[in-house]
């Protein structure tokens, strides 16, 4: 299962995962919102964060990602450098940009951010990671309501 999130100051997982020492230090916060941050199990090696262009919302592989162990910001300083950075390119130059900044300017809260989850263990005072993970799935789907959609349901449409 994928936990998305978004890397703003009012988003669980950044809460949950983030201590508010480094919280309270970000200088550079996400604005642009043709893409998300995702933490998944598959490769748990190197503490990953992946990025998720809305351009790739359903791809199950060869998600962009940078890896928080063991690494430096200064590992991910041009586009060029993320993991499958191909899809990155596709982004606005402001959003690759944006990236970057939040990469370079905050690699200690998301190295923590990562730690944590990967260890499952929220920061003291936090929901529990069953809890943080519930509130970002459903500040995501919040995001992007499934109004008038019609789903086929025998003879008729549902609508939702």
């Amino acid at each position: 299962m994928a936990v998305v999130f978004r890397f703003t100051a009012d988003d669980a997982v950044v809460n949950g995962y983030i201590t508010s020492t480094l919280r309270d230090v970000i200088t550079t916060w996400q604005e642009e919102d043709d893409y998300v941050f995702e933490l998944h199990s598959g490769h748990l090696t190197g503490y990953p964060i992946y990025i998720r262009p809305d351009l790739y919302a359903s791809a199950k592989s060869n998600i962009p990602k940078f890896d928080t162990l063991n690494k430096t910001a200064a590992s991910y300083n041009t586009i060029k450098k993320f993991a499958n950075d191909d899809k990155l390119e596709k982004l606005p130059l402001r959003s690759q940009n944006e990236i970057l900044q939040i990469v370079k300017d905050n690699w200690t809260a998301l190295c923590e951010l990562a730690q944590n989850y990967w260890n499952s263990t929220p920061v003291t005072g936090a929901p529990t990671a069953e809890e943080i993970e519930l509130a970002a799935w459903a500040a995501i789907e919040t995001k992007t309501p499934l109004h008038n959609t019609v789903i086929k349901h025998g003879d008729r449409g549902m609508y939702y």
